[in-house]
């Protein structure tokens, strides 16, 4: 049989860390996961949905234009309900320079984010994350023959000096050039549920500026986890500090906020961006899907989101503070071992004694697994480049399981520290 040869593309996208979690979620269904990123199904809004479908299917010419093809871009009424939204989160009005041209909706943020990568990367080109960052964004870089580089993040987010220090080591060793974005997700971020303030974010702006000397260095903006802000604390975005878009790419989506399954997403572009994405995303699919952007368009305009949002911040503050509550209780005792408040999203970020090693063949792991659990192996989540990788780490997720089952899984894994730590 002749032997199929595949592109180094495709032999790059396998063995990404989701696969690997996936197939142990589903191998495993007895253990409690304190892993996945998944919505509580019970939060999924239902009645809301069904009122902005019957809204938007309200007569028969709007009901065949929610099943037709779309604008490639996306729905021009809900691009203009995007854009003003995003303003008003940040208590301001629209820019002159800036309308709903520079507005496209994706199915999801994950697809503008390999958009982005396959614009502005060549194989050997630099974006630079937190260290730690969300795991996919790195095997999309990976993906397209890109590389990730980290710097050092605490709960406030990206430091900014480390940042400096990076892309001034990177301008020495000459390759300051191949440094095409920093990606930071600034609220609540997967994974360390940091959030990054007003001051930092402006000083990013300004060395962002400063390296900007071959090319220009865009700030990509993921704010995947900005509403699930349980406490109504956040800052200003990213774009707040860059108003007409000089720089800053804001990319958003409705998955955690509304439903993963609606896979509305869009992205708040320069307008130098706006030409390349289209054009990648017509050889993609053509828009995305229709009757979706129909659907949450109806959900904006009434009102709805908010609505939601206001339970869904509710419902997850109860879980996080099971978290918290437990890792007190059970963990608070072992030396060198630290978390915060995240005071949003759907993870805590946990570090161990440095001698114990999270990943999947290790004795925690195992022992976990044993005691009933499971969690996100940290070092994922770590760039190659950069800062070290800290292989005593563990992201968790509140976001599945009920506060009991939260709690009973801590518990799991306190007890899976202890006995390695013993040995040790």
């Amino acid at each position: 049989m002749t032997e199929m040869t595949f592109s180094s593309r495709s032999v790059q996208a396998a063995g990404q860390p989701v696969s690997e979690l996936m197939a142990e979620a589903l191998a495993h269904p007895e253990l409690i996961s304190l892993a996945a990123g998944f919505v509580d199904q019970e939060t999924l809004p239902v009645e809301i949905t069904a009122r902005a479908q019957q809204a938007a299917f309200a007569n028969q010419d709007a009901a065949r234009a929610s099943l037709q093809y779309s604008n490639p871009q996306g729905l021009n009424e809900l691009r203009d309900a995007l854009l003003r939204q995003s303003c008003q989160w940040d208590d301001s009005g629209i820019p002159d320079q800036v309308s709903n041209e520079n507005v496209v909706t994706t199915p999801g943020s994950n697809q503008l984010l390999y958009m982005l990568a396959n614009i502005l990367l060549d194989p050997g080109d630099i974006i630079i994350c937190g260290s730690p960052t969300y795991f996919i964004f790195i095997g999309i870089v990976k993906n397209v023959g890109g590389e990730t580089y980290g710097v050092a993040i605490d709960q406030h987010g990206m430091i900014p000096e480390s940042l400096d220090d990076a892309l001034s080591m990177l301008k020495k060793r000459g390759d300051l050039a191949r440094v095409k974005a920093i990606y930071l997700v600034p609220y609540f971020d997967n994974p360390a549920g940091s959030t990054l303030t007003k001051e930092r974010a402006g000083e990013i702006h300004e060395i962002a500026n400063r390296y900007s000397e071959h090319n220009k260095i865009y700030v990509v903006t993921d704010e995947a986890y900005r509403l699930l802000d349980f406490n109504q604390t956040a800052q200003p975005s990213l774009w707040a500090g860059d108003r007409n878009l000089n720089h800053t790419i804001v990319v958003g989506t409705f998955s955690k906020s509304y439903s993963p399954g609606i896979r509305v997403g869009w992205g708040i572009l320069p307008p130098e961006l706006i030409t390349p994405v289209n054009d990648v995303k017509g050889n993609i699919d053509f828009g995305s899907p229709n009757i979706n952007q129909y659907i949450m368009y109806e959900v904006l305009r009434n009102g709805w989101l908010q609505e939601h949002v206001s339970k869904l911040c509710d419902h997850y503050q109860q879980k996080q503070n099971a978290m918290l509550d437990a890792l007190d209780e059970h963990m608070s005792t072992i030396d060198h071992c630290s978390w915060w408040n995240p005071g949003g999203g759907m993870y805590v970020w946990l570090t161990l004694p440095e001698i114990i090693d999270s990943a999947f063949d290790k004795p925690l792991y195992q022992a976990t697994k044993q005691a009933g659990a499971m969690y996100v192996p940290g070092h994922y989540c770590f760039p190659k480049q950069g800062e070290p990788v800290q292989h005593n780490t563990i992201r968790l997720s509140f976001g599945q399981q009920t506060p009991a089952k939260i709690a009973e899984g801590v518990k799991c894994l306190a007890m899976a520290v202890n006995s390695v730590l013993s040995i040790a």
